[in-house]
């Protein structure tokens, strides 16, 4: 009877007995990263209570499918195949094999990719832009699969340790340049606020001599032409936002009647150098390099796999300030000047 009772004995019980989580207790019991009191815990729970390891399961577990799977909340994010890019070439030369899915910009789809990931015994887990995570990111922990987010942490992952790319050096050359060249306010189209994935960007305006507007492109009732129409009367003449919302300002600018750069100056953060330089005023841009975010993020998995988790927050030196024909002197620092050449 008592050999049966021990055979009863669930991974929860230990935990509980241990007071530490499912996921610690199962780090603790394969050998994976787990502190020293937590492991004598759960080992002193293990021994009072008997617990008998599932070793059918733990051997599963321990072989290696030799994937990785990759949930994108949308593949429209510009740079997606340069971060893909860089995530295969170094999976690739460790063995690694890829399984890609996306939401589509519906965050009801990330449980669903993440459940077919797990069917799939994934090695480890990463999360491009997550929001809406629910209780399967719960089973990944239980399995010990490591789950990292990258660019940004959504709903449900704030539990995730975070790749981010470093936006604030290129930042920092963007705004500066932009005082030099004599403006004094500043529109910021950003999403997600100052600890979204553009919190470079704002601690760089938050320390700036800039005045600036916030402004949520994904808030409801947002309208780029009844954004860009009061940009006269409030005195704004520059703007720094996301690649795709450069595009509406710019079209939103020529039917409020604001040329580019001659009334407004417009940053994009983020970049498609082959399309960026062919428009009929080349945007200047906090150019983000996702493909060594990629090489980042697919190290990082590797090393975790090999037992040696990340930190919380890393950022990866990812971004460069590159200034094209979009940026120009503030209209009343060219009307002093005469003219506005690139060094006024």
């Amino acid at each position: 009877m008592a050999n049966n009772a021990a055979r009863r004995t669930t991974l929860r019980q230990v935990a509980d007995r241990a007071g530490v989580s499912i996921a610690t207790a199962s780090r603790a019991l394969n050998g994976l990263v787990a502190s020293s009191e937590s492991a004598e815990r759960v080992r002193a729970a293990v021994s009072d209570l008997g617990y008998i390891p599932n070793e059918a399961a733990r051997s599963l577990r321990s072989e290696r499918t030799m994937t990785i799977g990759v949930a994108f909340f949308s593949l429209k994010l510009p740079g997606a195949l340069d971060l893909l890019g860089g995530l295969s070439r170094i999976l690739d030369e460790h063995g690694y094999t890829l399984l890609i899915a996306e939401t589509d910009g519906h965050s009801s789809r990330f449980d669903v990719i993440l459940e077919r990931f797990l069917e799939r015994r994934v090695d480890a887990l990463l999360c491009v832009n997550p929001d809406g995570l629910g209780a399967v990111l719960s089973r990944y922990r239980d399995a010990g699969v490591p789950a990292i987010a990258l660019i940004s942490r959504g709903r449900g992952a704030n539990s995730l340790p975070l790749l981010a790319p470093g936006l604030e050096p290129a930042a920092t050359e963007a705004i500066v340049r932009l005082e030099l060249l004599g403006h004094r306010r500043v529109c910021a189209i950003l999403p997600g606020g100052e600890r979204g994935p553009f919190r470079g960007v704002w601690d760089r305006l938050r320390r700036s001599k800039l005045q600036v507007e916030a402004v949520n492109p994904f808030s409801p009732g947002y309208d780029p032409h009844r954004v860009v129409s009061g940009f006269r009367s409030q005195g704004t003449t520059a703007v720094i936002s996301t690649y795709p919302v450069a595009f509406q300002v710019m079209r939103a600018g020529r039917i409020e009647g604001l040329s580019v750069p001659e009334d407004l100056s417009i940053v994009s953060v983020g970049d498609e150098p082959g399309q960026s330089t062919w428009l009929e005023t080349p945007l200047s841009a906090i150019s983000v390099d996702l493909s060594a975010l990629g090489r980042a993020a697919a190290a990082t998995a590797i090393s975790w796999l090999k037992g040696t988790p990340p930190q919380r927050n890393e950022l990866v030196p990812a971004s460069t300030w590159v200034e094209r024909s979009s940026t120009s002197p503030a209209p009343r620092v060219r009307d002093l000047c005469g003219s506005w050449p690139r060094e006024c």
